[in-house]
């Protein structure tokens, strides 16, 4: 890999010491603007900056664990989005639920935590399943899904939203970067997103 073109789903391996052990961490940034950041200061070799990244990736290793240290966020490369939205639109207009796209992949720290709030919390998970069809859509570096994906808005950073009506029809593009305070996903503030995005006919009307 070149790390002038380092970008989201690609990795560099940094071997950092955290207190008395050294962990080799594989850097995988989900932000263009941080990919573009962390290429240059890999580039121009400067340690004071690496310094600093080891800091924030000691912490974030103790608070948050690696991905591997998570619960699959439900990401497969082998399926094939398109097929999923076209089975999906026939269920969403049956049921009159909304479709949520849910881009990331099972490298991507944030998507993991982002599925594991919302699995332990059972108000998300009622409302998810009351009112949308999710469908999960990877981005990694070597299955990018780009010509799906190329039908909506670029994303600037992973997990990412696409929310749909329930004939497929685009009407919201949103970062999970919203849903979160001091750097961790609030389950209240991801209800609120859900209640104001839910499909708007009552639901004791659904299916009449």
């Amino acid at each position: 890999m070149v790390v002038a073109d380092l970008r989201p789903g690609q990795t560099v391996r940094l071997k950092i010491r955290c207190g008395a052990k050294t962990r080799s961490v594989d850097i995988m940034p989900r932000h263009p603007a941080h990919a573009a950041v962390l290429s240059k200061e890999i580039q121009m070799r400067r340690m004071t900056t690496l310094l600093t990244l080891a800091v924030s990736f000691c912490s974030f290793a103790t608070h948050a664990g690696t991905p591997s240290k998570l619960p699959p966020a439900g990401y497969d490369k082998s399926r094939d989005p398109a097929a999923d939205l076209a089975a999906a639109i026939p269920r969403a207009q049956r049921e009159n639920k909304r479709i949520l796209l849910e881009v990331g992949g099972e490298w991507c720290v944030y998507c993991r935590l982002l599925n594991k709030v919302v699995h332990e919390d059972e108000r998300l998970v009622k409302r998810l399943d009351d009112d949308f069809i999710v469908i999960k859509v990877n981005f990694s570096d070597d299955v990018k899904n780009e010509t799906f994906l190329s039908r909506y808005p670029s994303i600037p950073s992973y997990p990412h939203l696409f929310v749909l009506e329930t004939d497929g029809t685009f009407l919201l593009s949103e970062t999970p970067d919203a849903f979160m305070d001091k750097g961790k996903y609030v389950a209240d503030k991801i209800l609120a997103f859900l209640e104001k995005w839910a499909p708007k006919e009552p639901r004791s009307k659904r299916g009449s």
